[in-house]
């Protein structure tokens, strides 16, 4: 990885790195994950760091239903790489107002 990172520095400052798309550019394995992250890393990850670099400097807009899902637009501050995030409706919770509790039906 230390090479990769090596290797974008010289791209970073030769100033390449608007045309750079680090999806593209990263293929190593480092550690238990491969980047880009495969479908499952991500999701096991919950989507709290950027599938390209692992950064967890990362923005998401605001939610937009579509169908049954809802998606998220979301950009890494870090390698500037975009994506969507999807997510399922996959039941709900009943709260109960004396306890504070959320009860799983």
């Amino acid at each position: 990885m230390t090479k990769v990172k090596n290797d974008l520095l010289k791209i970073i400052r030769s100033g390449n790195w608007k045309s750079l798309r680090v999806k593209d550019y990263i293929k190593e394995e480092t550690g238990t994950r491969t980047f880009p992250m495969t479908q499952e890393q991500y999701v096991k990850s919950n989507g709290v760091t950027c599938p390209f670099c692992d950064s967890q400097n990362i923005t998401g807009s605001e939610l937009n239903w579509k169908n049954k899902y809802l998606y998220q637009d979301v950009t890494c501050n870090a390698c500037y790489n975009e994506w969507i995030d999807e997510y399922k409706l996959v039941g709900y919770l009943q709260y109960d107002d004396q306890s504070g509790v959320e009860i799983r039906n």
